[in-house]
């Protein structure tokens, strides 16, 4: 889930009928800077919907029995959680490209790199990857 994958997060939730508001973004900020700031904090799983040629299939603590969250840090370090227990701990940047999309990217020691677009929200993101698969995980903070 952490491979290659597109980060949204938002600085202004919405709601509408169909869509709860933690799935929402209406207004992403296009300011590195200001992404550094609104990204620091523990974010908690609330869904993962996995689009195949099969169709969509959508996971949630409750369906895979466990809980999952990202807590990004001030020092540029992100620890990847499960069960309120960190499983690794990253580098990760945040940078703004010439056509003002934000990019994330986290680094382990072994050199790894796992490369996101990034929009932020004050209190949800959403990571969508980029392959074969498209998974869109929501994060609420």
């Amino acid at each position: 889930m952490l491979a290659s994958s597109f980060l949204v997060s938002c600085s202004g939730d919405s709601s509408s009928s169909n869509t709860p508001a933690d799935l929402t973004c209406s207004k992403p900020t296009t300011n590195a800077k200001t992404a550094r700031s609104q990204i620091v904090g523990k974010w908690t799983w609330i869904q993962t919907e996995t689009v195949g040629r099969a169709g969509a299939v959508i996971s949630t603590p409750k369906t895979e029995n466990k809980t999952q969250g990202l807590n990004f840090k001030d020092d540029g370090t992100v620890e990847i959680l499960e069960n309120d227990k960190v499983l690794i701990t990253q580098q990760y940047d945040i940078v703004a490209s010439a056509s003002a999309e934000l990019t994330l990217t986290y680094s382990n020691i072994a050199g790894v790199v796992s490369t996101f677009a990034l929009s932020s929200c004050t209190q949800s993101i959403k990571l969508v990857s980029i392959g074969s698969l498209q998974v869109t995980t929501i994060y609420n903070k």
